[in-house]
């Protein structure tokens, strides 16, 4: 029998903490089953209903409470690295208070499946999002046709990406002692970063059923972000993770970056994001050139690529999406702008 871990993150979240709470607890699953909620000293009666299950479910509710918020992008990263560490599970998950799990046999269809394919690390659904503000709910992700498997390159492209609240990770952290797991702590980490550590060491497995619910509300750290920030959020935290990753995966990084400048500089250009100052303007203008020219000339130089010397890979052809650079229409780029691009987690 496999044990589970759940994290909670939870700051003022009393409106729907104990659904999020309910929806672990309810799973119906073969495997043991613990929660670990991280609390950031709510102000609004969410540690009220944090003590009342840790009193309810002393043997498998556990929580650490700030005495002081640590709040912001820096104090959302560092309560996820800490909860992180205090997962022991042989699989892990991770829900935010104010979502949950809407199927009750998740975690058991998730586990069961990654129990009998050691190739696996991760498995993921679709999710269904709702909005405070009555906009209507929607499939996290429309299209249907989304593949089964996706490995590290798809997360680094930006190709895939999928909500915290679908996820069951392996324990790599525990399994591997790897390094690149201290980077869950850096403000510029977000929900693909998780992905991306993770897929250095096995594939994700999709299917495609609903068994989460993402809430959208003006209380959110990272959803209400503005669609301009969002994308150089995601172009200031890529480049880091290349940097933090050693260069591995530096030809699929540098495209992606590439990809996401063109995207943010043509959106402002159309009027569709609000203008840059010209200081962003030209940085980011360089920033998408230097990392095209890092792209091309691994693809023109395969031996020369970071993965193949540095780390004793194969030499890769070039996949169908990554084109020479030089030969990219902007149109064309912001056509394979991922649902990333437009809200981060």
């Amino acid at each position: 029998m496999a044990t589970i871990s759940v994290m909670i993150l939870t700051y003022n979240h009393a409106p729907y903490l104990a659904q999020a709470i309910e929806s672990v607890l309810k799973q119906e699953t073969t495997h043991a089953l613990d929660i670990f909620i991280m609390e950031d000293c709510s102000t609004d009666g969410t540690q009220d209903i944090v003590r009342q299950y840790i009193q309810k479910y002393p043997d498998r509710v556990r929580a650490r409470m700030h005495k002081k918020n640590i709040g912001g992008r820096k104090g959302v990263q560092q309560a996820v690295y800490e909860g992180f560490m205090q997962l022991n599970g042989d699989y892990c998950a991770i829900l935010e208070g104010d979502d949950y799990w809407s199927d009750l046999h998740k975690l058991e269809k998730q586990v069961s499946f990654l129990e009998v394919h050691p190739e696996f690390v991760m498995a993921s659904h679709n999710t269904v999002k709702t909005y405070e503000d009555g906009t209507p709910s929607h499939r996290f992700m429309y299209n249907d046709g989304i593949k089964p498997v996706h490995n590290i390159h798809d997360f680094v492209a930006l190709s895939s990406f999928f909500h915290i609240s679908t996820l069951v990770f392996r324990n790599m952290r525990k399994l591997t002692k790897d390094r690149s797991f201290e980077y869950i702590k850096n403000p510029w980490c977000c929900d693909i970063y998780l992905l991306i550590a993770h897929a250095q060491f096995g594939k994700l497995h999709y299917v495609n059923e609903d068994m989460s619910v993402y809430r959208c509300h003006k209380g959110g750290t990272f959803s209400n972000m503005p669609a301009r920030e969002g994308r150089l959020f995601n172009i200031n935290g890529h480049r880091r993770f290349n940097r933090w990753l050693r260069y591995r995966y530096l030809k699929g990084f540098s495209f992606a970056i590439f990809r996401l400048c063109r995207g943010v500089l043509k959106a402002c250009d159309k009027g569709e994001l609000p203008p840059l100052s010209s200081a962003r303007y030209y940085k980011y203008k360089w920033l998408g050139e230097f990392y095209g020219k890092v792209y091309d000339f691994i693809d023109n130089h395969p031996r020369l690529d970071p993965a193949v010397f540095w780390y004793g890979e194969p030499p890769k052809a070039s996949e169908p999406r990554f084109e020479k650079i030089r030969g990219y229409e902007p149109d064309e780029v912001a056509a394979e702008a991922s649902p990333l691009l437009q809200k981060v987690s």
